[in-house]
Formats: structure tokens, sequence, C-alpha cells
């Protein structure tokens, strides 16, 4: 074997290596998200330095799990309380008072009114979170 050929196959292998190192380390990311995804849907931000806002926030439901806590593993979310529990503020920065709307909760399409922290979900409830 020439010394080019040789010095090609051990950057080769090196490139090899290097590629999956990557992918190993990304399946480990992804296997250790939640098996309970969130979609987000986006809209255009209007009077805010962030490009988009989340209007849409949906996720699946988890026997014996509040919705709140459930809401906390996919999104930054500030919370208030109040005499009737824990209400959502924000989620992602986005403030429940802009423009007039507020952080709603519906679960199985139904608005739920009871704060986040006291509805306990099951096993494939929807949860939705709209800024409405």
């Amino acid at each position: 074997m020439s010394e080019g050929n040789h010095s090609s196959t051990k950057l080769m292998t090196g490139i090899v290596v290097a590629v999956v190192g990557l992918v190993s380390a990304a399946g480990i990311v992804f296997a250790n998200r939640s098996s309970h995804p969130v979609n987000i849907s986006l809209q255009p931000g209007i009077n805010t330095p962030r490009p988009a806002l989340a209007a849409h926030i949906s996720y699946r439901g988890k026997s014996g799990k509040n919705a709140l806590d459930l809401l906390k593993t996919q999104v930054h979310v500030s919370t208030r309380q109040s005499s009737y529990g824990e209400y959502v503020d924000s989620i992602d920065g986005v403030q429940s008072g802009s423009d007039g709307k507020y952080w709603a909760m519906y679960v199985n399409g139904r608005q739920v009114p009871v704060a986040a922290n006291s509805y306990i979900t099951h096993d494939g409830d929807d949860i939705e979170w709209k800024f409405e």
C-alpha cells in the first residue's frame, strides 16, 4: 500500500469514527427526551423581540401526573399562586395578558376550569394550551 493510500485510509477511518460518535450521541439525547412529545404551533411575533410566539402547545397525559408538571417537562413555564391553585402565567416567555390574551388549558377538546396543578391526567388525555 502506498503512503498516500495509507493516509487516505486513516482519514476515512477517522471520519467514519467521528460520524458514528455523533450519531450515537444524538441517539442518546433523543432517547432521554420525554416519551410525551410536545407539539408547538407558531404565529408571527407582534411587538416582541422574538421572531415567533408559541400560540398552541399540546402533549399527552400520563396517569397520575398533573397537567402542569407534564407541561414543565416540555417548555419553560412561569406560574402564579391563587386561592384556587397554581396557574400558568407564561410559557417560553409568552406572558398572559399580552394583547388581552391568556393561556387556557384544554383537555380532550374542552377548556378545564381548574388550576393546572390540580388536573390529574390520564394516559391518552390530549392536553392543549392555547394563547387566546
